[in-house]
């Protein structure tokens, strides 16, 4: 079994799992709970045999840790500051998390290399994916189980945009991904030697490569003006509506945003990493004064002037 049929698998299990949990949970079915955790349980110590004890292993032990040990899932609330307590559906959807912090270690693992999703049919294969995102972000908090549709507009947080926190967030974010990609080279020139400076220079420059290329290629892709638009628009709708609406009530700006970031490593970029983490935490901390809607409208304008 390859590593992309385990992350289908993987997936496609999820989504069952959040689903039938919400449901567990609305029934209040011991039986049905039960059944779920051990899934999940069984399901991760597979994995676990597969991986053959490299690193991602830890990853996976800590994920059935936070299911089964209270005081581990406590300390982890503690540390992240997370809105969740000792109670089925909280330790099951945090145990799951820990599979997106695997993304980055999985790539490198499994030889991953630089991954561009756009194709031929790259405006519907994006739209797929994040209509996958926005799905999870339905089901995860309840729809059909627990809530109805207009309770879950109001859980994810979708409300009128408020406009001074959009010009707020588009400089702040602008700002965060200018100093992320120039503060190597300002530290080079001032405190290192020549040597390590140029090497850190040419790593800097070698990164900025791999995103280069993933942005001429969206380009060429979505020629158009109206592509891009409904591009950034898919994006910014997608990701915000699971991280921003979905997953920080709960989970937090700081552990949400280490999975936001995880969720961006196919561009084989560290920098890109540190980047997307700080973008993140910038947007978490507007969504927390204002709402998604906000957050969904900076996200699109980043996006598209990026590809401007």
């Amino acid at each position: 079994m390859d590593a992309m049929e385990i992350v289908s698998i993987t997936g496609a299990l999820f989504l069952l799992l959040i689903y039938l949990a919400n449901l567990a949970e609305a029934l209040e079915s011991r039986v049905l709970k039960n059944t779920l955790t051990a899934t999940f349980i069984i399901y991760t110590l597979i994995l676990i045999f597969i991986a053959k004890f490299r690193i991602e292993t830890l990853f996976l032990i800590l994920s059935i840790l936070v299911v089964v040990n209270r005081q581990f899932f406590e300390v982890i609330c503690r540390v992240f500051k997370m809105n969740l307590q000792w109670k089925f559906l909280h330790k099951l959807f945090l145990g799951m998390s820990f599979y997106v912090l695997l993304n980055p270690i999985f790539f490198i693992a499994h030889g991953g290399k630089l991954m561009i999703i756009l194709g031929i049919f790259g405006l519907l294969k994006e739209s797929a994916i994040q209509l996958t995102m926005a799905f999870y972000s339905f089901i995860g908090i309840g729809l059909g189980t627990r809530r109805r549709f207009k309770e879950c507009i109001e859980r994810l947080d979708l409300k009128k945009p408020d406009l001074y926190y959009v010009f707020i967030g588009v400089v702040l974010v602008c700002m965060i991904d200018f100093v992320v990609w120039n503060v190597p080279y300002i530290l080079s020139e001032l405190f290192f030697k020549p040597e390590v400076s140029h090497t850190a220079v040419n790593y800097t420059s070698t990164e900025s490569y791999y995103v280069r290329e993933v942005v001429e290629t969206i380009k060429q892709h979505t020629p158009s003006l109206f592509e891009r638009v409904a591009l950034c628009v898919i994006v910014g709708v997608g990701e915000e509506l699971l991280f921003r609406g979905a997953l920080q009530p709960r989970f937090g700006n700081l552990w949400t945003s280490l999975l936001f970031a995880s969720m961006h490593y196919q561009y084989l970029s560290v920098i890109t990493l540190i980047d997307v983490f700080l973008i993140s935490y910038a947007l978490g901390i507007i969504k927390n004064r204002s709402n998604t809607s906000t957050t969904i409208l900076i996200h699109t304008i980043y996006d598209l002037l990026t590809l401007i």
